[in-house]
């Protein structure tokens, strides 16, 4: 698909590099529609690509023996789908796309042989790792901790700023995988959202009716991830990242690692 058609700089993780990099990227990337239900990433499979969602939204999730699944992390505009590319390996994450939508994607082989030559690339990348990290963190304290009325809202505020739009095309069913709960709780809570005039459900689409009131009824939790993405911007410290950068290729290449690593201060 012609390039022409997507915008780099609408991937906040794109937007980041300096612009030696992303004119170099730009040569590489390619355009891509990702439909809803589209799996983009098999658990424990090597990915052939890194996708940079630009509307699209894709769902990390853990999948059971059983087929129940649960949502672990959610991407959209600013990240990437693909983290493990710069290792070399899989990941044991499932990657579904939820949201339909355009996405730019560059090639593994590419990816790694950026995250090796370049120091701001690679510190781009272990940055936004650390995000993700949190993310699926903040994930496990939430599901623990927070109602699912709570926990609801925030994945309902999160798909509505990750596809810029507040009519989403979400079910229950889905909803309840997400969430990894009952199909039942979730129709009594989006009910109650409903009544309250927060939201309009029908035929597989809600609609955010008062962002503010599900802020009000959201955990903590939507913040916190808002400001870890925000940090994901600024800088870190130089000094960690190429002892970082040079483990991360001696694990590709299956080399012990010992003294790769700087020592924890005494």
């Amino acid at each position: 698909m012609q390039l022409a058609a997507f915008d780099a700089r609408d991937n906040q993780l794109l937007a980041a590099l300096p612009q030696e990099d992303g004119e170099r990227w730009n040569g590489w990337l390619e355009g891509v529609e990702l439909a809803a239900g589209q799996v983009l990433q098999e658990p424990w499979q090597p990915p052939r690509h890194a996708y940079f969602p630009l509307r699209a939204v894709v769902s990390l999730q853990i999948q059971s023996e059983d087929g129940r699944c649960d949502e672990v992390a959610i991407v959209g505009r600013e990240g990437m789908v693909g983290v493990s590319t710069f290792m070399g390996c899989g990941a044991p994450t499932r990657s579904v796309v939820q949201g339909a939508g355009r996405a730019l994607r560059l090639s593994a082989a590419r990816i790694r042989a950026e995250f090796d030559a370049s120091r701001a690339v690679s510190r781009l990348l272990l940055q936004y790792m650390m995000a993700q990290e949190a993310q699926v963190a903040q994930g496990v304290v939430c599901s623990r901790h927070h109602s699912i009325e709570q926990r609801l809202c925030l994945r309902l505020l999160q798909g509505m700023d990750l596809q810029r739009d507040s009519r989403l095309k979400m079910t229950h069913e889905e909803l309840s995988c997400w969430l990894g709960v009952r199909r039942g709780s979730v129709t009594s809570e989006a009910l109650k959202l409903q009544k309250a005039g927060l939201i309009a459900y029908s035929r597989g689409h809600i609609t955010i009716l008062d962002r503010g009131g599900l802020e009000e009824r959201a955990c903590e939790c939507f913040m916190v991830l808002a400001a870890e993405y925000q940090r994901l911007r600024g800088a870190c410290e130089h000094a960690a990242i190429a002892p970082l950068r040079a483990a991360f290729r001696l694990l590709r290449q299956g080399e012990p690692q010992r003294g790769v690593l700087p020592a924890a201060p005494g």
